[in-house]
């Protein structure tokens, strides 16, 4: 029987040693990582970015800093005032791109009603399979007549 611990560490290590680092952290040293970013393609994860606390932040607002465009407005605006809207049946691998909204609007109607039609789309395709998930299906319960009494009843 392989030994799963040498199987997860030697695995971790092949990451690491694939890993770049920030210039604080190194695959010998990682007392100063706090966090890693994933380089993706379309197909998923292309590489990892392991960085320490410093180097995040001022990545999360370099990030934040990009202009972006506003889909609804059309507007530029910065990417840390918007949202990336994803619909109930989004899936990235077959090419869907999230739609990039400002946050002011994020609650104006035309984004409102957006999000209404993906929820009655959403009820449309699953809406009772959802309540018989959580619920089970109504047809098979029971009724309190179809309960056996002497199932209660305590063994002496």
């Amino acid at each position: 029987m392989a030994n799963a611990t040498g199987f997860r560490a030697t695995k971790t290590f092949n990451c690491l040693a694939e890993s770049d680092y920030c210039e604080h952290c190194s695959a010998e040293d990682l007392s100063k990582a706090v966090g890693y970013f994933y380089e993706n393609d379309s197909h998923g994860p292309v590489g990892r970015y392991i960085v320490c606390a410093e180097c995040r932040q001022e990545g999360e607002e370099a990030e934040g800093n990009q202009p972006t465009c506003c889909h609804d407005c059309k507007l530029t605006v910065l990417v840390k005032d918007t949202i990336a809207w994803k619909w109930y049946d989004f899936y990235a691998a077959q090419g869907d791109e999230p739609v990039i909204i400002c946050k002011a609007c994020e609650v104006l109607p035309t984004h409102i009603k957006r999000v209404e039609r993906d929820n009655a789309d959403y009820a449309a395709e699953f809406g009772h399979q959802e309540d018989e998930a959580y619920y089970g299906d109504p047809a098979d319960e029971h009724d309190e007549d179809d309960i056996d009494p002497s199932m209660f009843d305590e063994e002496e």
